[in-house]
């Protein structure tokens, strides 16, 4: 035994530094290696490349998508821009279209009113003729009698009235 504790009291430093056994932590150490990178390069970098992949995919499908409502976006824009100025050409047309009707109206109603005033100015035309008419005759009415008066005064016993009242009539109408 009391071998046994003088190997071990002579092995009392770090193993690992204890080069009889390089050899062997050597060996454990290109197997353990070797197994990490199998087990790294089976398992872990598959999945690390399945998630970078995924990324990678996603990151173009995104940019995709992008460009696709980008493209959306310009495609609408054009389509605002091409409604607003039919809007705005169609405003003109109602406008123009309005302001032709009103100017149409307008002149209707003129033309209604000058046709009113032309047929009212033709009724006091036609008024005003009568009346003038009526007073020349009732003037010649009283112009005869009065003339017939003077004359059956003037000259007694002749019927002078016929006479004066034809002389009177065609005067006034001569005037």
């Amino acid at each position: 035994m009391a071998d046994t504790t003088n190997a071990a009291a002579e092995q009392a430093g770090i193993p690992q530094l204890d080069f009889t056994s390089f050899p062997n932590q050597l060996f454990w150490l290109v197997v353990f290696l070797v197994a990490l990178y199998a087990i790294v390069s089976r398992v872990a970098i598959p999945r690390i490349e399945g998630i970078f992949e995924q990324r990678r995919r996603r990151i173009e499908d995104d940019l995709q998508e992008a460009e696709r409502l980008n493209s959306e976006a310009a495609a609408l824009e054009e389509e605002a821009a091409a409604l607003l100025e039919q809007a705005k050409k169609s405003a003109g047309e109602i406008a123009a279209k309005t302001r032709a009707e009103i100017t149409e109206s307008q002149n209707a109603a003129i033309a209604d009113a000058n046709e009113h005033i032309a047929r009212k100015a033709a009724e006091s035309e036609a008024r005003i003729n009568e009346i003038r008419s009526e007073a020349r005759n009732t003037v010649v009415e009283i112009a005869s009698a009065a003339a017939a008066e003077i004359a059956a005064v003037s000259l007694p016993g002749q019927d002078v009235s016929g006479e004066v009242s034809s002389r009177i009539r065609s005067r006034v109408e001569a005037a």
